[in-house]
């Protein structure tokens, strides 16, 4: 098990103060079997809050996560919701069901379910949102979006459940030329016309890795394009990420101006060690410091993890929009087995892949965030964090 305990103070002169803090409990296979939330009460006291239980299947994915709320009055645990998980045959991911409590009857009910298609290059072709009709104790359809792939190019389509059938209703492109990734949305007006509401360009630097983004979309009335999204990437030599400036759009002057600028640093580990935040002062034209943060370690380790051996191991472009290339240095013309998890240690997706695949692996269906890439190779294990933008 290891725990973290999260403090804070306003000021340097301050004692710091507890927030709450975290324990993962892991099992005899080093898989994470519990997260447990404590709080720091009036009474000095840490008090539970929550607790996550995590479950696996013999291949080592997670079949299932429950979640409990600490009852104070009755001092017991109470199931909240819980998410259960299953596979195909490629091993990926192709369902989620989301049980949550009914507070009628006390007892976890179905609500929501998402299966998922493949091609055989381990692509996501198709994903469906289905709801639960607890009267008539059945999935009903909701939504479903089908993908399709070709080179450098990426193209999504959206439907909707109407009654009885599937009604086309958005349209997504992603094209990459160079340096510059482009992509537009389009939506079906009446059902008879494709009008774009967005359009925008991803930049990336010789590294493949993103250095910016911007964003505008299209408003019926009046009929104006305005910008909705713009971000600088700031890297350090070694291309890992220092910071960021995002913009906002001035609708007066009809450009972009500052908006906030974050900056930080990492440890030898790759972990980030320190922050800051600040705010644009456009009155006076200077940076305004909102908050910062120190983060300090004791006894650093990592499962499974050698740090020599994880220097083999380059991911690249890190943080990645849709690929993700792996290669190991001094490992040839072998399979890998690969795991993805989210920052929170769920199996998102597995595979396998040749030691320099330069297709590399398939991130576009990835939520925005943090993930764990572990890549075995014979009796070794490799672990790296990226960034899915």
């Amino acid at each position: 098990a290891n725990q973290y305990i999260l403090k804070r103070r306003s000021n340097q002169n301050d004692e710091w103060q507890n927030i709450n803090k975290t324990i993962n409990i892991y099992d005899e296979y080093n898989r994470q079997s519990q997260r447990i939330r404590l709080g720091w009460d009036d009474n000095d006291q840490w008090i539970n809050q929550t607790k996550f239980e995590y479950f696996y299947n013999s291949n080592n994915d997670e079949t299932q996560q429950t979640n409990y709320d600490w009852d104070i009055e009755n001092e017991i645990w109470v199931n909240s919701y819980r998410v259960e998980f299953g596979y195909n045959e490629q091993g990926l991911e192709n369902s989620v069901i989301i049980w949550i409590k009914d507070f009628e009857t006390e007892m976890l009910t179905r609500i929501e379910k998402y299966e998922k298609w493949y091609n055989n290059s381990g692509s996501v072709i198709e994903e469906t949102k289905f709801k639960w009709d607890k009267n008539n104790y059945e999935w009903n359809n909701m939504s479903k979006m089908n993908i399709y792939y070709g080179p450098n190019i990426q193209s999504s389509d959206y439907y909707s459940w109407d009654t009885t059938e599937w009604k086309l209703y958005k349209h997504y492109g992603y094209r990459l030329d160079s340096l510059t990734g482009s992509y537009n949305n389009f939506i079906l007006r009446d059902d008879t016309s494709w009008v774009q509401t967005e359009n925008g360009e991803v930049f990336y630097n010789s590294s493949d890795i993103i250095i910016g983004q911007e964003s505008y979309r299209f408003q019926d009335d009046p009929n104006y394009w305005f910008g909705s999204y713009k971000f600088e990437q700031i890297l350090a030599d070694d291309d890992k990420s220092a910071g960021r400036i995002t913009y906002d759009w001035n609708f007066s002057d009809e450009d972009w101006e500052y908006d906030s600028k974050s900056e930080s640093a990492h440890n030898e580990y790759g972990i980030s060690d320190y922050y800051k935040n600040m705010k644009w002062n456009s009155s006076e034209n200077i940076w305004n410091m909102e908050n910062s943060r120190v983060y300090y370690f004791r006894n650093v380790s990592s499962i499974n993890e050698n740090k020599s051996e994880n220097s083999n191991l380059h991911i690249y472009p890190n943080p990645c929009n849709n690929v993700l290339t792996v290669e190991i240095i001094g490992v040839e013309n072998i399979k890998l087995e690969y795991h993805i998890y989210s920052i929170a240690g769920r199996l998102i997706t597995k595979g396998s892949l040749a030691a320099f695949d330069s297709k590399g692996l398939d991130v576009s269906n990835l939520n925005k965030g943090f993930y764990l890439l572990k890549v075995k190779s014979n009796q070794k294990q490799y672990s790296k964090t990226f960034v899915k933008f």
